[in-house]
């Protein structure tokens, strides 16, 4: 691309006095998913429509198509023109067509599709009088493929720098595979209203008071209090000398608000098992007892590997079950597989709840309230986006009838919706198991494609902007992970040309369909590791999925079976919690070991959030380290967790054909690694009581510590003195083991 012409293309649009102007002046909106929530919201402003692209017409003055980029007939938003590329690099750039822009936020939206391995971003590129960029913004970074169009949702970006004299949107493809195609693009800009610094953080506190909120500021910390919340900011996060867009300056320094009162009654940290009625029926043929025998025996199991929750879907014996967990102090979600979730409100998610369904609602909360150990109450129809004023309205509903008995929910962002006025009286199940098979991009194995950012995707990854929700209203939020392989018959389609059988073991049916693994066996070490990960994280807890002798022998050989036709399509499972056998597991022995770690500490993880300074860093990439601070008592836990499952080269990395084995790894071993703490007093080793010792400090208390961790392996360690620690050990029934070695 030459600057020259592109700069020339940016000025002679905004310089120009009878430049024509596409924009659109328009009402403030609504921020859906708005992470302040305070009454004084940030300032917002009126916004402009400073750019539209459609491709049915000629493009924008001074818009021009680089690269391979093509604009094309039947590709864009039914069947419309659209823009498409091949080639990796910039295939389109865009000059804003305004007199001034100045410092201001953008929200940019478009339609996209495409075919293969293929990603887009948008940026935002900011030029001084001279041509020079002075500040690259990106909107939207790595936006996905799919083959049909799909709209994007806003994406927000912000461009701050003074004396901008022009400023253009380029699209750029970040990948040499694939195709992608471009169509409807929209990029909305906010009043360029700014704010100094000082200024910001002057009326911020000015904002919270006037809220009734006791406002402490601990260096650049601010803690803003009242008997409701807590809400926590960060005052470095800005330069008292330096301007920012007004519209941003609360939500700039706004790290995250936690809620005193969790919605839900959770006894601590959640480590639950899900298990079907048909699981414990073959369970009790296994092991020749009767079925309330085989509840007996599924319960002792969940209680001796440290978990405190079951999922279940039980209809028969289920007073007898309540009676055998509330004696164990296990606490159960229940899916009623009579309920099929709010089937006759989801065509019409906007209209008040139907008769019909105020009347299930009724007659099954009568009968579930009278449950002792029930949490929850799981519906099984998933809903997305266009629900959640409808999912809204009946968790409250639910409330009404039965306070304690919370409405669980599988959705993928329900809480980002414009509903969430305060914390929804639910619990978040969020269904966290990867899809691991033979496709482009999934040449390999795996879609995640380093075993090390497993525990990440599995727990964090696809979800960070529902846990971010999360984090801000409180919500309790539990991740579903399957456990076990799962083979599929004849059940994946993808083009012949997008899929590797040497390396995924996959055989082709017909036309596009394969023949596989449709989840291959999870390395060592990856579930405790994700139960570490969801502690660091801030989620609630981990729901594993499933309890219960596998449906066929773990010697089952998939390739075989593939091949000779010999079993009907469907779903096989080789390996769960229990084996065939009704043997333990890999996998249950492996839970058991974070079960038992984290047994004594979930009163105290309960009461925790992640929001506040995070003062320690680790050197290694693979250890992660997060500050976990009390909603009410301002005690301070550091949560370690090592994320290191194996190392390999991905020209090595396959999967056996008939067993889902992952070969061509080596699992990993010990990590030594260096946590740094900014103003240190203190840390004490919750497992032995002692004091931990670091290997250096300064005269600011900024000390070192060094630390071994085995693979998947997780501690907490408190900050603070020995007397403190005791105190708060005594209050959440922490027992520390002083025969336990202490490292030093």
């Amino acid at each position: 691309m030459m600057r020259s012409s592109l700069f020339r293309n940016v000025w002679l649009l905004c310089a120009a006095v009878a430049c024509l102007q596409l924009s659109v002046v328009v009402s403030p909106e609504a921020r859906a998913a708005e992470p302040y929530p305070f009454e004084t919201k940030p300032r917002e402003v009126d916004k402009e429509t400073v750019l539209k692209v459609d491709f049915e017409g000629s493009l924008p003055r001074g818009g021009e198509i680089l690269g391979d980029g093509e604009v094309r007939a039947g590709i864009g938003v039914g069947g419309s023109k659209g823009l498409i590329a091949t080639k990796k690099g910039e295939f389109a750039i865009f000059p804003i067509q305004k007199e001034r822009i100045g410092q201001s936020r953008f929200d940019l939206t478009m339609n996209y599709g495409g075919e293969g391995f293929g990603y887009v971003v948008a940026r935002l590129r900011a030029y001084d009088r001279s041509g020079k960029v002075l500040k690259t913004a990106t909107a939207g970074a790595g936006w996905g493929i799919t083959p049909s169009m799909n709209s994007m949702r806003r994406q927000e970006t912000t461009i701050e720098v003074e004396e901008i004299y022009g400023i253009a949107l380029v699209l750029e493809k970040t990948t040499d595979e694939g195709t992608v195609q471009v169509d409807n693009i929209e990029l909305v800009l906010h009043d360029n209203d700014v704010i100094y610094g000082r200024s910001a953080r002057k009326l911020l506190t000015s904002a919270l008071t006037s809220e009734g909120l006791e406002v402490t500021e601990l260096g650049d910390l601010w803690v803003a209090k009242s008997e409701r919340r807590t809400s926590y900011f960060d005052a470095s996060r800005i330069d008292e000398n330096k301007r920012y867009v007004r519209s941003e300056w609360q939500e700039r320094l706004h790290v995250g608000t936690t809620f005193h009162q969790i919605n839900g009654e959770l006894p601590g940290f959640m480590l639950g098992v899900s298990a079907s009625q048909a699981s414990l029926d073959l369970a009790a043929t296994k092991l020749k007892k009767p079925l309330v025998g085989a509840y007996e025996y599924f319960l002792d199991d969940v209680k001796d590997h440290g978990f405190n929750l079951v999922k279940v879907d039980f209809t028969k014996e289920l007073e007898e079950f309540d009676r055998l967990a509330a004696a164990r102090g296990i606490r159960v979600i229940l899916q009623d597989p009579s309920w099929n979730g709010l089937e006759e409100w989801v065509s019409k998610p906007n209209d008040p709840a139907p008769a019909a369904w105020l009347e299930k609602a009724k007659t099954s909360m009568a009968h579930y309230a009278k449950m002792k150990s029930l949490i929850g109450v799981h519906m099984n129809r998933p809903l997305g986006q266009g629900h959640q004023k409808m999912l809204a309205e009946a968790r409250k509903h639910l409330k009404s009838l039965a306070p304690k008995v919370q409405l669980v929910a599988e959705e993928a962002s329900v809480y980002t919706g414009e509903y969430m006025e305060a914390p929804y009286p639910n619990l978040g199940l969020q269904t966290a198991g990867y899809n691991h098979y033979a496709g482009q991009p999934w040449i390999r194995p795996s879609n995640i494609y380093h075993p090390n950012y497993w525990p990440l995707a599995l727990t964090e990854g696809y979800f960070r902007q529902i846990f971010d929700d999360f984090r801000v209203h409180a919500v309790p939020t539990l991740i579903n992970v399957p456990v076990g392989p799962e083979y599929r018959v004849k059940s994946i389609s993808m083009l012949p040309a997008q899929v590797s059988p040497e390396r995924t073991g996959w055989i082709h049916d017909s036309g596009n369909t394969w023949s596989g693994w449709y989840r291959y066996r999870y390395p060592q070490n990856l579930l405790r590791s994700i139960v570490w990960k969801a502690v660091e994280s801030g989620a609630a807890g981990v729901i594993f999925d499933s309890w219960g002798p596998s449906s066929v022998p773990v010697d089952f050989n998939g390739a075989e079976a593939v091949a000779s036709g010999s079993v009907p399509a469907g779903s096989y499972r080789p390996e769960e919690l229990r084996l065939a056998d009704m043997s333990e597991s890999e996998a249950w022995k492996e839970l058991g070991v974070a079960g038992r770690e984290l047994a004594g500490y979930q009163q105290m993880l309960a009461e925790t959030t992640v929001h506040g300074h995070n003062t320690a860093t680790s050197n290694n990439s693979d250890v992660k380290v997060r500050t976990l601070t009390g909603r009410s008592d301002p005690f301070k836990v550091l949560a370690i967790s090592n994320m290191a499952i194996g190392e390999y080269d991905e020209e090595e990395l396959k999967i056996d054909p008939a067993t889902g084995e992952l070969q061509g790894y080596t699992p990993a071993g010990s990590v030594t690694c260096k946590i740094t703490i900014e103003k240190d007093y203190g840390l004490i080793d919750m497992a032995t009581g002692r004091t931990f010792e670091p290997i250096s400090e300064d005269a600011e208390r900024k000390a070192v510590y060094e630390i071994t961790l085995g693979p998947g392996e997780g501690r907490l360690f408190f900050r603070g003195k020995l007397r403190l620690f005791r105190r708060f050990a005594s209050k959440y029934g922490i027992n520390p083991d002083r025969t336990a070695g202490v490292q030093r």
